[in-house]
């Protein structure tokens, strides 16, 4: 499992999560927005493609995310393939 709190996608996170059962990163924005130090959904999506990460949860939703939650999971899905959802408080994953 590999949990990265609040920052971009970065070189780093993305050795940590190669192969991961489960990455648990932030994605405090929906597209189109341009940010820094954080994440956009099709930005997560590029870093983790190939990386044969098996699951995704996103977190760190900020106010501008609410009402396209799903949308920002399916926009990582196309880019990386890999299944993803957004967390929630309490969740629990079985890994």
């Amino acid at each position: 499992m590999v949990y990265s709190g609040d920052t971009e996608p970065c070189p780093r996170v993305a050795a940590l999560a190669k192969e991961a059962d489960l990455l648990i990163h932030e994605c405090s924005f929906p597209e189109p927005f341009d940010v820094t130090n954080h994440t956009t959904p099709k930005k997560q999506g590029s870093m983790i493609k190939n990386l044969g990460v098996k699951r995704v949860v996103l977190t760190h939703l900020y106010p501008q995310a609410q009402g396209c939650e799903d949308e920002m999971a399916e926009q990582v899905i196309e880019r990386s393939g890999a299944p993803t959802i957004v967390g929630w408080d309490m969740m629990s994953v079985v890994i």
